[in-house]
């Protein structure tokens, strides 16, 4: 699988980040951005922490989704987060991205609009298409789930019993059982 590289960066530099994303990982999305925290308990400043080249990450090892930070001088990732299920990513300006981290509210400052842009589509992208799956695996397994219906049935006037109609489906095939 190819990365997607950054419009920033030079191919050798490119090719360097492809390098540290490593065989088995695929970027989806590369941005130069600084990463800000907005450290409890205020949260009312932004504190830079990282500089460095921002990917989205397929990580096919650890089979999840993941944002890292490489800083190309120091060969090595300085900072990730990785994507869990109620993730919420925002916008709030063009240039400027937030989400909560393990810690605090994160700020990804991008260098360049349009590399701002496209990690936005893709970010939303992966999350429309999980979300996509959870729903369809949800519903799989409610119809692998019996229905149960209880049916009043009329006796001679005293007491009502109720019986159980239960309704199995397995492999589009209905079957009635009482």
């Amino acid at each position: 699988p190819e990365n997607k590289p950054s419009s920033l960066l030079s191919l050798e530099e490119n090719d360097q980040l492809s390098k540290l994303i490593g065989l088995r990982c695929k970027s989806m999305a590369s941005a130069v951005v600084q990463v800000c925290f907005a450290d409890p308990p205020s949260r009312s400043q932004w504190n830079l922490r990282h500089c460095g080249v921002l990917c989205f990450i397929k990580d096919n090892i650890k089979r999840s989704y993941y944002l890292r930070v490489f800083c190309l001088d120091r060969q090595s990732v300085v900072w990730e987060q990785e994507l869990y299920s109620s993730f919420e990513y925002c916008a709030p300006r063009p240039h400027f991205h937030t989400f909560e981290g393990d810690d605090c509210r994160v700020g990804l400052n991008f260098a360049n609009d349009a590399e701002a842009e496209f990690f936005l589509m893709a970010i939303e992208e992966n999350m429309r298409i999980k979300s996509e799956k959870r729903e369809r695996r949800r519903l799989s397994q409610q119809q692998l789930q019996p229905l149960v219906k209880p049916t009043p049935v009329a006796t001679n006037g005293s007491a009502s019993k109720t019986t159980v109609r239960t309704t199995t489906t397995t492999n589009s095939v209905m079957t009635k059982k009482s």
